[in-house]
């Protein structure tokens, strides 16, 4: 969990727990433990088996009820500034019964890495990645794979690629293949719960309730619905009854994991070898 204090018309602290999961429903998540080392393993059956097309395969926040309720003064032309400035594949309607605003992930990660085919049948090995930070670029057989789709090397010109729909039709996720994506978001400060935006700043605390505290980003294919994979960002008022009871169950669960990790349960595929002492 990351504390922070909310500065606006109060000065509530605040605390945001993150899980990560499978699925939309929390009961499949797991606590992402931000500031351990530990690698979280997250998998289903559609995540490794499918092959995608990459104008199919969109990441954004979503949400189960209406918020246009709850949406504050200004939410219109902030999103006009986000299609323009930053993000022109941005896609959706904050105002429906289930608000959505996807992009295409090609043109929005942050940073795209393609890695190597892996074969399950021969237990290869994968990278160990809680360490690592994800660059743009390629390795192994994804160089020639980055190579054929000719995608720029700077992320700011792969972003620009992919805005083009006919790029994104063109390139497939394999089945099988290492992808490493990074993303982030420099443009809502959790410091003091403020969107920043070219030219327009606005403060957002005052629009958090009980009822209006989750933030949702999902990776799914847009065309078949399927869900690949959903992280979860919860705001917490600190000391109230539910913080009171995540900070125990986050609190167990993260040193659970770590144990698991140091034991070397953790951060490798089933099938994967267990690392030899010439590793």
């Amino acid at each position: 969990m990351w504390r922070g204090t909310g500065r606006g018309t109060n000065t509530t602290e605040y605390r945001l727990k993150v899980t990560a999961g499978p699925e939309y429903h929390p009961s499949t998540h797991q606590v992402v433990p931000v500031n351990s080392d530990k690698t979280l393993r997250i998998e289903n059956s559609r995540a490794i088996v499918n092959t995608v097309s990459g104008d199919d395969l969109v990441f954004g926040n979503d949400f189960e009820r209406p918020i246009r309720d709850r949406l504050p003064p200004g939410f219109n032309t902030a999103l006009r500034i986000v299609k323009w400035a930053i993000d022109p594949a941005l896609d959706g309607d904050p105002y429906a019964d289930k608000p959505y605003m996807y992009s295409p992930g090609l043109s929005s990660w942050n940073y795209f890495r393609i890695g190597d085919k892996i074969d399950p049948a021969k237990k290869g090995k994968v990278l160990n990645l809680h360490s690592d930070v994800v660059e743009e670029g390629a390795e192994g057989s994804g160089k020639e794979v980055r190579k054929s789709f000719q995608i720029p090397d700077d992320p700011g010109q792969r972003r620009k690629y992919f805005l083009d729909e006919g790029n994104r039709k063109k390139f497939v996720f394999e089945e099988g293949r290492i992808y490493l994506i990074d993303f982030g978001n420099p443009y809502l400060g959790f410091n003091d719960f403020t969107l920043r935006l070219p030219g327009f700043h606005l403060q957002v605390a005052k629009y958090i309730d009980e009822k209006n505290h989750k933030l949702r980003y999902t990776l799914k294919n847009r065309r078949t619905g399927d869900v690949y994979f959903v992280v979860l960002l919860t705001l917490l008022v600190h000391d109230s009854k539910e913080e009171l009871s995540e900070r125990t169950t986050a609190g167990v669960a993260i040193r659970d994991g770590i144990d698991r990790h140091k034991d070397g349960k953790e951060g490798k595929f089933d099938w994967e070898e267990d690392p030899d002492n010439n590793d």
